[in-house]
């Protein structure tokens, strides 16, 4: 027994030194692998780090001269000697991140990819048949369940999921799903309007990017900064991002990755009221995205063309960009901005008084809102179809609809939308000979501008309140 016991002494901690030498060389093969992939990945390709984990087990045992053979190939792009010691999967998994077609079998792969293509209802098919046992599964599933949550509109538990698949992508040790992770809170935050909280997660993708060197991700995320700076009105700053981006794009020969730029420029231009330059950089970006057969950025940089010709009095021009985003939106099952171009092409007929077409969509915006989740907001709808009535002079109906916006306008806490609606419904009730319930309304509006602090809707609604009316602040 004392023999044992010695022996068990003496060999315990030599064997404890090679298993942590087995650990400290599987992260080294693991870095060197993940750094190679990270450098070769573009703009919109997968990417896991579940992928560089499998490679390093599976080199694990190679000898030293053996390893050093693949890392030198891999330094020229030379694949073969890799491929000769991968299973079937990770052969495959290599090639879709290089951009190359392959058999796609894995089940987060296929969900993981349809975010990529913006394809939410590939993305809820394959989500609906995920089974998560690893830990690294665990943590796909939360970010992948987190972009479900957001294309519903559900932000808050879209915001909450992305924080628990940080913390367990950050003890798995996945830098760049926890970067992804970073980025997409980031975007969540920049959809409910918080900006400083948006612009700290997104800097904090950025920085985490920066340091694995996936620089077509760290270019990215610049653009996203790109774009909320815009929607905060910080254009200088804006455009040092974008410019930033689009710089990093072109050292890698992203082309892809620079279209996605070019086409969040435009917001910028269109912004900052350069309609033509807005509608220009739209159709450089759409060009490059239909030699490359990508309906999504075609459809976004036809959206943004369409709001610019509106914006700039063409609306025979802004209907034509806004069919044919409505059209793109569609094939990619993204419904929340089909119905975004829907309303514009509403908005283009109420303004050229074809009150019938503009009927016509809105009902239908109605009811694929009702039939089919997204971030739309359905009160818009509501609010677009009440001044069709109401310059019917149809103020029965267009009340009760002013009434339903109101209503998912309360319910969403919008209270800027709850004041228009508030004095849309005055305005009908006056026209309906309802004095007492027209002034109640007037009241509600003011009171819901002040609280949304919008000082320009306050003013506005106090312009048309009649003038024997008058009220206190």
């Amino acid at each position: 027994m004392i023999h044992i016991s010695i022996l068990t002494i003496l060999i315990l901690p030599f064997l404890l030194i090679v298993l942590y030498a087995k650990q400290v060389k599987k992260r080294f093969i693991n870095k060197l692998i993940e750094k190679h992939f990270l450098e070769q990945n573009s703009f919109g390709i997968w990417y896991s780090g579940s992928v560089a984990e499998d490679i390093a087990k599976q080199l694990l045992y190679l000898p030293r001269n053996e390893l050093t053979n693949i890392i030198k190939s891999l330094n020229k792009r030379i694949y073969k000697p890799l491929f000769r010691h991968l299973n079937k999967k990770n052969t495959q998994n290599i090639k879709i991140i290089l951009g190359k077609k392959a058999r796609i079998n894995c089940p987060f792969q296929k969900s993981e990819l349809a975010i990529l293509q913006f394809d939410y209802k590939k993305l809820e098919n394959t989500a609906s048949k995920l089974k998560a046992t690893t830990p690294s599964e665990k943590a796909r599933l939360l970010f992948i369940q987190a972009h479900i949550a957001l294309k519903n509109g559900d932000l808050e538990p879209a915001s909450k999921l992305v924080y628990l698949a940080i913390a367990k992508f950050r003890k798995l040790g996945f830098a760049y799903e926890e970067a992804q992770c970073y980025l997409l809170n980031g975007i969540i935050y920049r959809a409910c309007g918080i900006i400083d909280t948006s612009q700290l997660m997104l800097q904090t993708a950025h920085n985490i990017f920066q340091q694995i060197n996936a620089q077509s991700k760290q270019a990215e995320t610049l653009g996203h900064l790109g774009m909320l700076m815009t929607t905060d009105g910080r254009f200088s700053d804006a455009q040092n991002y974008f410019n930033e981006a689009q710089q990093l794009f072109q050292t890698k020969h992203d082309i892809m990755g620079e279209a996605s730029i070019i086409n969040q420029q435009a917001p910028l231009a269109l912004l900052t009221k350069n309609f033509q330059s807005a509608i220009s950089l739209s159709k450089k970006a759409i060009k490059i995205y239909q030699s490359n057969k990508n309906p999504q950025g075609q459809a976004f940089g036809f959206d943004i063309a369409a709001q610019s010709a509106f914006a700039s009095s063409k609306p025979r021009l802004s209907l034509i960009y806004a069919k044919k985003a409505a059209l793109l939106y569609q094939q990619c099952n993204n419904i929340s901005a089909q119905l975004e171009m829907l309303q514009l092409e509403a908005q283009i007929y109420i303004k050229e008084t074809k009150l019938s077409y503009a009927e016509k969509i809105l009902r239908k915006i109605i009811s694929i809102s009702q039939e089919q989740n997204s971030c739309f907001h359905i009160a818009n709808a509501y609010n677009l179809l009440g001044i069709v009535y109401l310059k019917q002079h149809d103020f029965r109906r267009a009340e009760g609809i002013f009434q339903q916006a109101l209503n998912s306008e309360l319910y969403n806490e919008r209270w800027c939308g709850a004041a228009l609606d508030y004095a849309n419904i005055a305005i009908t009730s006056q026209h309906r000979g309802n004095t007492e319930q027209s002034k109640k309304c007037w009241q509600m509006a003011i009171q819901y501008a002040k609280q949304a602090n919008d000082n320009e809707l306050l003013d506005l609604i106090k312009k048309q309140v009649p003038n024997l009316w008058q009220f206190q602040d």
